[in-house]
């Protein structure tokens, strides 16, 4: 005596479909969500107030010196320098400055995104207090992106 199991294999390979679906889904709104991260970060710098949280105002000395009273924003080299790139094939999406970006003088901008998140701290040739402009927006990013993913990857396969 003996059962006989079929349709088994087709079973699998509609689970393999869907599956194949999900990641591609996922990518897709990962990175949908990645860019609107990047544009709040940019909207943040702009307004001076990232994730609603102003920016130190820039000392008198600074502020003759640039020309400007708006923190972060010189050249735009900055705010030019913020992407989305993605790693392991779109397993990992990174929002920030990479590495390799250099302004028009050859500095690397990583370094001055650096300081600017974090400040130069005590005893520092030339002190430079802590504007975060990437934190506030991923603390606001927080609130709403990982339900908004949530549900856009549910719709994308069909489940409400």
């Amino acid at each position: 005596m003996g059962i006989a199991l079929r349709g088994f294999a087709r079973s699998q390979q509609r689970l393999q479909r869907m599956e194949e679906r999900m990641h591609r889904n996922a990518r897709r709104l990962l990175l949908r969500e990645a860019h609107a991260l990047r544009r709040d970060i940019i909207a943040g710098i702009r307004s001076q107030a990232p994730g609603g949280d102003r920016f130190k105002q820039l000392s008198p000395v600074t502020i003759a010196a640039k020309g400007s009273s708006k923190a972060l924003i010189d050249r735009g080299d900055l705010i030019r320098s913020i992407n989305v790139s993605e790693f392991e094939g779109g397993k990992i999406i990174f929002v920030g400055v990479n590495r390799n970006e250099q302004n028009q003088d050859g500095t690397m901008l990583e370094d001055i995104a650096v300081v600017h998140e974090f400040g130069t701290g005590p005893g520092a040739e030339v002190p430079i207090p802590a504007r975060p402009y990437l934190r506030p927006s991923m603390r606001e990013w927080r609130k709403v992106g990982p339900q908004r993913f949530a549900q856009a990857l549910a719709k994308s396969m069909g489940v409400q």
